[in-house]
């Protein structure tokens, strides 16, 4: 089905080439310079589409958004084919996350990135027109999705795009989303834009770690409780759903829910009432929840550990944020991203920033980071504390990050040597430094093996086994 296309873009190279492009196809496509110019020419082009630029002289395209999928004007003497508004696929030569979610909140169809690679935008248009043909027939409009940017997200890749839209199409909604992502991937950012950048973002956005609390405590935090509820309960206390009234929960590792408190948030998430422990009184709340955990809940829901009617109300909404190794068109900017962030906490000035080698950035982009994000940044923690040049190189990096190309018989013995090497610069300095600095972070956590874990960016077991390899591990360790 051939479409009507305007194309509003002050590039002509970029004009011309959609032009000939879906003219060849058998489409129809009028070209604007500006907004405004296109904006004086619906009437006439009545386009199925819009390839919209975002930066424009005069009205940018953003802002010109809602004045191009106005309602035509009864008294048209054209008309148009139908009565649904131009579809509007956003252009720009700067993929970033904020112009993407404000893109998608906004109502584009779809956003592509400079130079505009034409097969996909024909399979935009194709499945656009199909998608109109068969909503003309079923007499329905499907809901506009909206979005929100989180300043903390970084990368431009085809799986952050994918990521952006999905949080633009849930972000104004009230559904529970369950958000799924390999530790250290960045789940809690995406809680976060969800809320930031949807109707609650005014109110509480509360965060809870459901692996950071014993199970004697996970009901008491959820849901409150009253003086007396309890040994040392020595005041009455909100729990995290009466803090979020009004904004968003986010619940982070919800697979570790014990059974117990399962029933009780699937009997929340049915009926929006909470009592707190020890209390009487019942309070209707008005929350939404962000569910996230690493782990695969169908498996839990088959070995008996997790909730199936539990999963079912939480998957409405999922989302799967990508893995760094699934992206790693991202290292670049993330690492620079990060790296101003670690240095700036470091108490740096930003002219003794220190950059980044190239030969740095490719070793960074060679390793497959199992720890995602997370692992990333203690690796650029690590480096800045190494590198006093103001330049981070390879030698820089800790082992992990320097795979050797090969397996030959050099590559094995130059192996054992940094491998001897190593061992000795551990044992010398960095075991020392290593079991003071566990120490420290355990007495200030006072012994919560999660917290401490989280805030050292590793898992909770190796946490754990470093801290039997330093003889610290005592039994009132949480």
């Amino acid at each position: 089905m051939p479409a009507r296309l305007l194309i509003i873009d002050d590039e002509p190279a970029i004009c011309f080439a959609l032009s000939r492009f879906f003219g060849e196809r058998g489409d129809t496509v009028f070209v604007a310079p500006s907004a405004e110019d296109a904006i004086a020419k619906l009437p006439q082009t009545r386009p199925d589409a819009i390839f919209l630029d975002i930066r424009l002289p005069g009205i940018s395209g953003l802002e010109a958004m809602d004045k191009l999928t106005a309602p035509p004007t009864q008294d048209s003497a054209l008309g148009t084919q139908d009565s649904l508004p131009p579809a509007i696929i956003v252009m720009t030569a700067h993929g970033t996350m904020e112009a993407a979610i404000d893109a998608m909140r906004q109502g584009a169809y779809d956003y592509l990135i400079k130079p505009v690679a034409l097969d996909r935008a024909a399979h935009l248009i194709d499945r656009l027109m199909e998608s109109r043909a068969a909503r003309k027939k079923e007499g329905r409009e499907p809901l506009s999705p909206s979005a929100s940017p989180s300043p903390s997200m970084v990368g431009a890749s085809a799986p952050m795009q994918e990521l952006y839209k999905q949080i633009g199409a849930v972000a104004g909604r009230t559904m529970p989303v369950l958000v799924l992502g390999e530790t250290g991937s960045g789940k809690e950012l995406v809680a976060r834009a969800i809320h930031a950048h949807g109707p609650r973002a005014a109110n509480p956005f509360v965060p809870l770690n459901a692996a950071a609390l014993p199970e004697s405590l996970i009901e008491s935090e959820l849901f409150g409780f009253e003086k007396g509820a309890f040994t040392g309960a020595d005041r009455n206390r909100p729990g995290r759903f009466e803090e979020a009234h009004g904004g968003t929960l986010f619940l982070d590792e919800i697979g570790e829910l014990p059974a117990a408190a399962q029933a009780k948030l699937l009997r929340f998430l049915d009926d929006p009432v909470v009592s707190r422990l020890g209390g009487n009184q019942t309070k209707r709340l008005d929350v939404r929840l962000v569910a996230a955990t690493h782990r695969d809940l169908q498996e839990l829901v088959a070995k008996g550990q997790f909730r199936a009617d539990l999963l079912f109300r939480l998957n409405v909404a999922r989302i799967r944020v990508p893995p760094l190794r699934e992206r790693r068109d991202d290292i670049r900017a993330l690492a620079e991203h990060l790296l101003q962030r670690v240095t700036h906490e470091s108490g740096l000035s930003p002219q003794h920033f220190p950059i980044l080698a190239e030969e740095t950035l490719i070793r960074l982009r060679q390793y497959d980071w199992p720890g995602n994000v997370r692992e990333l940044r203690n690796v650029l923690q690590q480096a800045v504390l190494v590198a006093r040049d103001g330049v981070i190189l390879p030698a820089h990096l800790p082992p992990l990050t320097m795979p050797l190309p090969g397996d030959d018989a050099l590559a094995r013995r130059l192996s054992a040597g940094l491998d001897a090497a190593a061992q000795f610069a551990y044992d010398a300095v960095i075991n020392p430094i290593e079991k003071e600095l566990l120490r420290q972070i355990m007495e200030r956590h006072t012994g919560n093996l999660s917290r401490a874990a989280d805030h050292l960016g590793l898992h909770r077991a190796t946490l754990r086994t470093k801290l039997r390899q330093h003889g610290l591990l005592g039994e009132d360790l949480k």
